[in-house]
C-alpha cells in the first residue's frame, strides 16, 4: 500500500479497503479503523481537505471510547491539522489538545511531542505567546530525548518566532 506510486491513489484505496471489510470480518474493530483513518489521508492527496475531514471524524466517532488511545492520539492528530487548513484554528486547538491528553494518559512520547508542537504552532498564529513558548519547549525537550531531528529544528525556529512576536 505504501509504495503505490502518485498515480496509483485507487489502488491504494482499494487495498485500504479491503483490509479494512477484512479486518470488520474478523472481528478487529482496531485495525479496520486503522484501515478506514490511512484510507480517510487519501482524501488530502486529491487535494479533498473537506473530505478527508468528513472521514477523518466518522474514523473518530468508531473509535471514540473504546479503548484505543494511541489511534484516538494519531486521529486527534490529523484533525489538529485538518481544521488549520481549513481555517478552524479553535477547533485545531481543540482536536491537537485532545490528542496530548491520549498521548500522556498512553505514555506515547513521539504523539505528545507531536501535540505540543502543533498546540504551540497554533498559539503563536493566535498571539497566545506565553502557552504558545511553554508548549513549544515541551515540544522541544521531547524531541532532544527521542532524537526526533526535525521537530527539534521546527520548534526551535517557532520559539524563535515567538520570542521575536513577544518582544
Amino acid at each position: 500500500i505504501v509504495r503505490r506510486s502518485a498515480g496509483g491513489l485507487d489502488g491504494a484505496e482499494r487495498d485500504l479497503a479491503a483490509a479494512e471489510a477484512g479486518a470488520e470480518a474478523a472481528g478487529d474493530a482496531r485495525l479496520a479503523a486503522e484501515a478506514a483513518y490511512h484510507r480517510a489521508g487519501i482524501a488530502v492527496y486529491r487535494g479533498d481537505v473537506t473530505g478527508c475531514l468528513d472521514s477523518t471524524r466518522a474514523v473518530l466517532a468508531s473509535v471514540d471510547g473504546r479503548g484505543f488511545l494511541r489511534l484516538e492520539c494519531a486521529v486527534h492528530f490529523t484533525l489538529s491539522v485538518l481544521y488549520d487548513r481549513a481555517g478552524d484554528v479553535a477547533a485545531g486547538l481543540d482536536a491537537a489538545q485532545r490528542c496530548l491528553e491520549r498521548a500522556i494518559a498512553t505514555g506515547y512520547r513521539l504523539g505528545e511531542m507531536n501535540a505540543a508542537a502543533t498546540i504551540g504552532a497554533l498559539l503563536t498564529r493566535g498571539g497566545q505567546l506565553a502557552g504558545a513558548i511553554e508548549h513549544l519547549e515541551r515540544s522541544l525537550l521531547l524531541a532532544d530525548e527521542l532524537g526526533h531531528y526535525a521537530t527539534d529544528r521546527q520548534a526551535r525556529l517557532q520559539l524563535a518566532e515567538a520570542f521575536v512576536a513577544a518582544g
